[in-house]
């Protein structure tokens, strides 16, 4: 069946490194009709073994590269293998703008490479240009679907705010999948969007799944944890994200699970790995960073430095989102609420995105945008988070007292 059993997907209102299309075929379309269509057009883990490099913007590891710097050759020089070579570097040092000179290039040689398409599909997306992203993404879903469109497809229409549809497309890509690698990668794309819809228990079984057929994959564990700690079992859920936690929000969140089992040392000790992180590569950790001091009352003027920095080099929703957590810790309220509602733009719809907003608004006195955050935060999934979905529920229980006073 398509997508909302309309035949074609239409992708028009509408997270690392996936699978490439070569190697893997043709996919099924939609029903079986040939097109998904964008009508109006997000860190980074370790691509599927082989299949090339592709790249999503929602935050799941990172390089420890940097900016390549030094003689460049010229491009009647460069083979189209060489700048693809290259591409695959600046896209590892997330160098963003360097990407996008080389692949304006690889295109030129190459006007056919779909692997080009859908990494400038990536590079776009990180630089913030989403309809541009969707455009060049538009083109591989109408040439050749494959699992590795299918998994960008899946998240952009989740960025804008068309969680369900991006469901059913990653079920595409599920099916398309031509290795475990992929397989796996396609479930726990649909655990993170399943989680943040509620569907706490069918985003367990993907992550287990994901875990199974590719264990060292990082992400399925974390997912687990996740899962687990949403179903009371902070104990299994905290030795096991010690065990996968790779990124600042992970360790975040790790200290918050610590917090809470009364264990504040090693909680400590986790955020201050997450500061040192940012301490030794900004380049890569500052945002992250930035958010997971937040969190914990210690970000103030660095954590802003930290997330301004990495927004001038990605312009997405999610940089948008990281300063004005920095922000809000910091004191300056106003500001973190223009960029908060900036995050949430595009159409993007996550419990922690939304509670993070409405917590913002409630610290400036907006009662009534405040409450609506919470509540939209808490019927998405009302377990999003250890901490922060229990004080959601409190402050719309008092704000909803005090409306009736």
């Amino acid at each position: 069946p398509s997508p909302a059993g309309h035949g074609h997907a239409h992708f028009g209102h509408g997270h690392g490194h996936a699978p490439s299309p070569a190697g893997h075929g043709h996919a099924p379309s939609p029903a079986g009709h040939g097109h998904a269509h964008f009508g109006h057009g997000h860190g980074h883990a370790t691509s599927p073994a082989g299949h090339g490099h592709a790249h999503f913007g929602h935050g799941h590891g990172h390089s420890r590269a940097r900016p390549a710097e030094g003689t460049r050759v010229g491009a009647a020089e460069a083979t189209p293998s060489e700048l693809r070579r290259r591409v695959e570097a600046a896209m590892e040092a997330h160098d963003f703008q360097r990407s996008l000179e080389l692949l304006g290039r690889l295109r030129r040689v190459e006007p056919q490479d779909l692997w080009a398409r859908l990494t400038l599909s990536d590079a776009l997306l990180e630089s913030g240009r989403l309809a541009e992203a969707e455009a060049e993404l538009q083109v591989v879903l109408d040439r050749k679907p494959c699992a590795a469109a299918y998994l960008r497809a899946g998240y952009l229409l989740h960025v804008r705010g068309e969680t369900e549809l991006g469901i059913e497309v990653l079920e595409l890509a599920l099916e398309a999948a031509g290795s475990d690698a992929v397989r796996a990668w396609a479930h726990v794309e649909l655990g993170e969007l399943r989680w943040h819809r509620g569907q706490v228990e069918a985003a367990g079984r993907h992550f287990a799944r994901g875990a199974a057929l590719d264990p060292s994959l990082a992400r399925a564990r974390v997912g687990q944890a996740r899962v687990l700690a949403a179903g009371g079992e902070l104990e299994r859920a905290a030795r096991l994200l010690e065990r996968a936690a790779f990124t600042p929000a992970h360790l975040s969140e790790l200290a918050f699970w610590l917090e809470e089992l009364g264990r504040s040392a090693r909680a400590e000790l986790a955020v201050r790995k997450a500061r040192d992180m940012a301490r030794a590569d900004a380049y890569h950790w500052g945002r992250q960073s930035a958010v997971a001091l937040a969190d914990h009352g210690r970000g103030g003027a660095w954590g802003v430095e930290l997330a301004r920095a990495e927004l001038a080099r990605r312009g997405s929703w999610e940089g948008q989102a990281a300063l004005a957590w920095a922000l809000r810790g910091a004191g300056r309220l106003a500001e973190a609420r223009v960029a908060s509602q900036r995050a949430l733009a595009a159409g993007t719809r996550e419990p922690l995105l939304l509670y993070r907003d409405a917590a913002i608004a409630d610290a400036l006195g907006s009662r009534d945008e405040a409450a609506a955050g919470y509540a939209q935060a808490l019927a998405l999934n009302p377990r999003f988070h250890v901490a922060y979905a229990p004080r959601a529920a409190g402050r719309l229980a008092a704000l909803r007292a005090a409306a009736t006073r």
